[in-house]
């Protein structure tokens, strides 16, 4: 299973966002050229105190803590938000897919467990329920679309500012909002398509230079993928440097689980028959791999790649 899909996997969908829509300030970035040291970081679009525009109604624990951070823009309070937001749009999955599976159209009396009348958790809604357990108090009574909005917007200023984990989201769910209340509307999608060509590229070199190894899967399968049978702008964006392309998923093959490790180490032979590195450059990265795993990972858990958690702080539950 591939990268792309595992943010999907909680039966996500993208939210509509157009009457609510913020225009950001972008910093152009020529693609396929080494990112500068100091072009990394990046200075955030300014941006009106978020809770200045929540609903009056809006009384719960999130808008509470939004409001009282003010107008402040640093790095630790711009991944705050990020983060509180991202938990809170996974509260709004969750009740969601357990009102759905209910057959019950109102979020509010949705229950705090997803347990039919003889107590039993529904097996396929194991993961929900334990996310309403961790965010219930915090984000019950949040209003959705403002948390996607404040979300997709403290998204980016976090990446621009240099945090890992937002740079990982960005890149691997497309910027995308993870919600299924309605679709996109075409005007809103036009805009995440033109900031995610605008930033992708400089948030990719910066994530395959500390070997982030959900980008790399994702790198990797960009150049032996066969051509998309949806077109779209974002299928004429430079792929990523090779080198550090290969060098990242080797690492990331060793660090997987064994059956992702086998289906990486697959694709890594496929990208090998490309010829686009040397015999060299080739037994450099796998040395720099091999290196980097004894001394930072081997006695580290294995990694599951189908496990993508940087957009959220929440504990994951294995289905």
């Amino acid at each position: 299973m591939k990268s792309l899909r595992i943010y999907i996997i909680s039966g996500l969908a993208f939210v509509s966002l157009s009457t609510l829509f913020i225009r950001e300030v972008g910093f152009p970035h020529k693609a396929n050229q080494p990112t500068p040291a100091n072009e990394t970081h990046q200075k955030p679009p300014k941006s009106i105190n978020p809770a200045h525009s929540l609903p009056s109604t809006d009384s719960s624990e999130w808008a509470r803590r939004l409001a009282a951070r003010g107008n402040a823009s640093d790095l630790k309070s711009t991944i705050e938000i990020f983060k509180e937001s991202g938990n809170c749009l996974q509260y709004f999955v969750a009740l969601h897919e357990i009102a759905a599976a209910q057959g019950n159209d109102h979020l509010n009396s949705v229950p705090q467990a997803a347990t039919p009348a003889s107590g039993r958790i529904y097996p396929n809604l194991q993961r929900a329920s334990s996310v309403l357990a961790q965010t219930k108090t915090f984000c019950s009574g949040s209003d959705e679309e403002s948390v996607a909005r404040v979300y997709m917007s403290s998204l980016l200023n976090a990446a621009l500012l240099g945090d890992a984990d937002a740079q990982s989201c960005f890149i691997i769910t497309g910027a995308a909002i993870p919600s299924p209340k309605v679709m996109l509307s075409g005007r809103y999608t036009q805009y995440l398509e033109s900031r995610y060509i605008e930033h992708s590229a400089v948030f990719t070199q910066s994530a395959l230079e500390r070997a982030d190894p959900y980008v790399a899967e994702n790198a990797i399968y960009k150049y032996i993928e066969s051509p998309s049978l949806h077109p779209s702008a974002r299928d004429n964006l430079p792929l990523p440097n090779p080198y550090l392309t290969f060098r990242a998923a080797r690492l990331a093959s060793l660090r997987a689980l064994p059956e992702q490790s086998v289906s990486l180490q697959k694709s890594l032979t496929t990208f090998e028959k490309l010829d686009l590195l040397t015999d060299d450059e080739i037994a450099s990265a796998d040395e720099w791999a091999q290196a980097t795993y004894a001394r930072d990972y081997s006695n580290a858990p294995k990694l599951d790649l189908n496990r993508f958690t940087p957009c959220h702080s929440l504990k994951e539950t294995t289905p």
